[in-house]
């Protein structure tokens, strides 16, 4: 899975696309 940035991961705590935090690990 990957993020707005492309990135392959998405962890706890990191700043999403909109500005908000992760809140699960499979974010979408």
């Amino acid at each position: 899975m990957k993020d707005a940035k492309g990135r392959g991961v998405i962890r706890l705590g990191d700043k999403t696309s909109h500005g908000g935090e992760v809140v699960s690990a499979s974010d979408s």
